[in-house]
């Protein structure tokens, strides 16, 4: 948000040369703010222009501009350098999902699947569910990083995922494992709303609709960002 933001400037105003720091700034600004990120992105460049992170925020902002194929190109150029780093093949992956080319998305997804720490993993899944894509591949991420670290604070994108895929009573079973070890948990709370109101339950989604908001007064915002609204979601 704006303190973060506002925080970085000054952190920026007292280190006009750290890489990170822009980039960390970049990913607080509107999503429309396309002049600003790049100017950031430029900046962390000409200060580490060969770092992954830099790279990936580069090809990033291509995607973002309609760009899918120069962003793929600076992907592929920093996994020539850096192969075995998850979060550039996981990102190529994506810029290729979004493209429609799920061949290779499927290829870049395992790689990196295979690749990944249970952080990363989580991070995977996260991803795709909020984006909406290659939503068996996330199922797929979500179950890996569980494997790893059976952690009940992992179950919220599981739900996620299985939400967007409209396994609605799935979701539901999901969330509740993760509200019996964190009853006041907005996201878990939220998310098993929606699935409770496609499911024709409306009383109980609006207790726990009720519930997500007193817990996190942005939330349902924070999903509607993402375009996962009561009306969006269906059963399958």
């Amino acid at each position: 948000g704006k303190e973060a933001f506002d925080a970085y400037n000054r952190a920026i105003a007292l280190n006009t040369d750290n890489a990170e720091l822009y980039l960390h700034r970049h990913r607080f600004r509107p999503l429309n703010d396309i002049d600003g990120r790049a100017a950031d992105i430029d900046k962390a460049a000409s200060t580490a222009p060969n770092n992954p992170l830099v790279l990936q925020a580069q090809a990033d902002l291509l995607a973002i501009q309609g760009d899918p194929a120069g962003a793929i190109k600076i992907y592929s150029t920093a996994l020539t350098k850096h192969p075995d780093m998850v979060a550039l093949r996981h990102g190529r992956g994506l810029v290729y999902a979004k493209a429609g080319d799920m061949t290779r998305a499927g290829g870049d997804f395992a790689s990196a699947r295979r690749a990944a720490n249970v952080l990363e993993l989580t991070m995977m899944c996260w991803g795709k569910a909020e984006m909406g894509i290659a939503l068996d591949d996330a199922l797929l991420d979500c179950e890996a990083a569980l494997a790893l670290a059976p952690d009940p604070r992992r179950l919220d994108g599981k739900g996620l995922t299985l939400l967007r895929l409209g396994r609605l009573e799935e979701a539901i079973a999901v969330y509740d494992r993760a509200l019996a070890h964190q009853p006041q948990r907005a996201s878990a709370l939220f998310g098993r709303s929606l699935a409770r109101a496609a499911r024709g339950e409306t009383s109980q989604a609006d207790a726990d609709r009720a519930a997500a908001l007193q817990a996190t007064p942005l939330i349902e915002q924070i999903f509607a960002g993402d375009g996962i609204t009561r009306a969006s979601v269906t059963m399958r």
